[in-house]
């Protein structure tokens, strides 16, 4: 039996909501699209998160302020099918973590709007 497929999901909810509803979406779906903008998603939530949802080819976690380099690493490694990452705004990240996202393989989109080379 197929289970619905859900491509696309926009999140405007706790960072504890998103993990348990990205986790659910996992398991019963197959998650292609993330939308978490302006969320509060730290980078032990994307861990939590990329750890689980490998078929995500897109990601917009534009805004979200506690993201670093670290998280960037972990979408690196962990997301392999990354094709858009949206960074808007992500101003706690550096050269090295953009490093590793422009290791993934299949990317072909990156915003990177209000973003300041420290």
């Amino acid at each position: 039996m197929d289970h619905p497929v859900i491509v696309c999901l926009a999140v405007t909810i706790s960072l504890y909501a998103v993990i348990m509803l990205c986790l659910i979406l996992f398991v019963f779906c197959r998650l292609r699209t993330l939308e978490l903008g302006s969320c509060a998603i730290t980078d032990e939530g994307l861990a939590k998160l990329v750890r689980t949802c490998h078929g995500l080819t897109a990601l917009n976690i534009g805004q979200c302020s506690c993201v670093t380099d670290k998280g960037l690493s972990l979408i690196a490694e962990n997301l392999q099918n990354l094709e858009s990452i949206d960074l808007y705004g992500c101003t706690k990240i550096t050269t090295v973590g953009l490093q590793q996202i422009m290791k993934l393989p299949k990317l072909s989109t990156l915003n990177l709007g209000l973003w300041h080379k420290w």
